[in-house]
């Protein structure tokens, strides 16, 4: 393990400046909360797990909700909810996506919540699929709000 030169050590020093606080708080700004992330991840996984069933398991599907089997309907409906559930992963760990996240997974979310209040005396799983999604498109919406038109703190009330 190397030592330090203590001159050395001072000369560091000399030159090392804090960050101002006006500077934090800008570069803050530019990524988004951990929560919001995670919020959209859980969409992401929900959603896909919604597609896995719509395209491995389209006749089980169909019998337990008492409904009409169309294999092809639901094999475009599967990969379609796949490509927003892709879309929502990838949001979750790059902040630039998160708009358009927000802009496609929240709808499809309200919408399949709104299917689930329907399903919910045909089929318990469906309900709680379908709720589960609007659950996570509300909590992924008020975060987003939050992150691009709440107030932010100064850096003063943090500490």
């Amino acid at each position: 393990m190397a030592t330090t030169d203590p001159f050395e050590q001072a000369i560091a020093d000399a030159f090392r400046d804090d960050v101002p606080p006006s500077l934090e708080r800008r570069v803050r700004a530019q990524f988004p909360s951990r929560r919001l992330q995670v919020a959209v991840g859980l969409l992401g996984f929900v959603l896909m797990n919604h597609a896995a069933g719509n395209l491995l398991f389209p006749e089980w599907i169909a019998d337990a909700i008492h409904g009409h089997y169309d294999g092809h309907l639901y094999r475009e409906a599967g990969v379609a909810v796949f490509g927003v559930g892709v879309l929502m992963l990838l949001a979750a760990f790059r902040h630039r996506l998160l708009d358009a996240a927000a802009a496609v997974g929240v709808p499809v979310g309200l919408g399949f919540g709104a299917i689930g209040v329907w399903e919910a005396n045909r089929s318990l799983f469906g309900a709680t699929v379908h709720l589960s999604e609007a659950a996570a498109a509300i909590a992924v919406l008020v975060l987003w709000w939050k992150s691009r038109y709440a107030p932010r703190r100064r850096h003063e009330e943090r500490t």
